[in-house]
């Protein structure tokens, strides 16, 4: 994860909590790598988290209800 600089260890189980991670390594202030045990919980966490991203190109932007982008 990046982007963590304000959280704690236990931020990072909790924020993770439903998905039972089994550590978090610390690269730095702002980084970590969070460890599960079995490809198919980091599976669930990668799907359960991940949010959509929207691009954006010259203002204008177009996300279609497959999750997939077009700019245009």
């Amino acid at each position: 994860m990046r982007g963590v600089n304000d959280m704690s260890t236990n931020d990072i189980f909790s924020y993770f909590g439903d998905y039972g991670p089994s550590s978090v390594e610390w690269i730095n202030d702002v980084s970590c790598n969070v460890v599960w045990l079995d490809a198919a919980t980091t599976a669930r966490a990668l799907i359960g988290t991940s949010r959509s991203l929207v691009l954006k190109k010259k203002g204008v932007a177009k996300q279609e209800s497959t999750g997939i982008i077009k700019l245009y």
